[in-house]
């Protein structure tokens, strides 16, 4: 988007809150996965204990916090926004012919939420339940078909500049 839109953090507002919204999360994501990889090996050395489960829930809660963020991320900047280009690039090109300077991309759709939330469970299931990790594999395997059906349906295809 820098080199192809132009867009920085300094252009407009849409860049400064894009930016800024996206590095505040990719930060708190990466916490997020350090702390949840440290108390997974403690877990797999046996340090982790009943005395150990209020703190344990205090993480579970920052993930979910984390999780959180990312749809209303998702559902501003992927959903909302696309809805603003599409609009606009249909007032310029009222009968959807493809214009030179033009790229074919795939219309927003909401199967990658869909695999992260499966893939969650799954390994969700890893503490709570054969049940539930099996719900995530189910749900990962109809959101992978989902999502790449719908990235290979070319009549789907909007254009975006």
């Amino acid at each position: 988007m820098i080199y192809d839109e132009g867009l920085t953090i300094q252009t407009n507002l849409f860049g400064t809150t894009y930016y800024s919204l996206v590095g505040l999360h990719a930060f708190h994501v990466t916490v997020g996965l350090l702390a949840l990889a440290i108390v997974s090996l403690f877990t797999i050395l046996g340090h982790i204990r009943q005395e150990h489960a209020e703190r344990a829930a205090v993480l579970s809660m920052y993930w979910h916090f984390v999780d959180v963020v990312w749809v209303v991320v998702f559902i501003v900047v992927y959903i909302v926004d696309a809805k603003e280009r599409n609009r606009m690039a249909d007032e310029f090109n009222p009968n959807g012919a493809a214009q030179p300077n033009t790229v074919q991309m795939p219309a927003p759709t909401a199967w990658p939420i869909v695999l992260a939330f499966g893939i969650a469970l799954l390994f969700g299931g890893l503490v709570t339940s054969e049940a539930v990790s099996m719900l995530g594999a189910i749900l990962s395997l109809v959101a992978a078909v989902g999502w790449f059906r719908d990235v290979l349906r070319t009549r789907r295809m909007n254009p975006c500049r």
